[in-house]
């Protein structure tokens, strides 16, 4: 899995700007063009880096941000309809709690994340070189 990763984030880019403009080529740039996407000459994203990955981390932790946030509500409407049932009560509360720990993992992970990305947008290929 995170092999797979690697090669995705490293060697396709890297491929798919040595390849000619095809009319696919074409069809990503009219494509991202008519979404809003600022592309420069060529397809080139005119976004930096690090700005698309922070921009792509903030969309993820949003969406599992509101899924756990269902699942606090859900445990909350469990615990609340209980009616007496002690193992419904213990499921509602173990389901809120591991929501609030997967959430305070989640906004760790992208601080983390965000430090990273910026650090490594602002290293330049000379200063990796010296």
């Amino acid at each position: 899995m995170v092999c797979s990763a690697i090669f995705l984030l490293t060697v396709l880019p890297a491929v798919a700007q040595q390849l000619p403009s095809t009319p696919l080529n074409q069809g990503l740039i009219i494509g991202g063009q008519a979404a809003g996407y600022p592309i420069g000459e060529g397809g080139a994203p005119k976004v930096p880096f690090g700005t698309a990955w922070v921009r792509y981390i903030n969309g993820m932790v949003l969406l599992m941000g509101a899924f756990l946030m269902i699942r606090v509500i859900y445990g909350g409407w469990l615990w609340l309809s209980a009616r007496g049932n002690e193992q419904q009560v213990e499921k509602a509360k173990s389901m809120i709690l591991h929501s609030v720990i997967a959430i305070g993992i989640i906004i760790g992970g992208r601080m983390i994340a965000e430090l990273v990305i910026t650090v490594a947008s602002q290293v330049s290929l000379g200063d990796v070189a010296s």
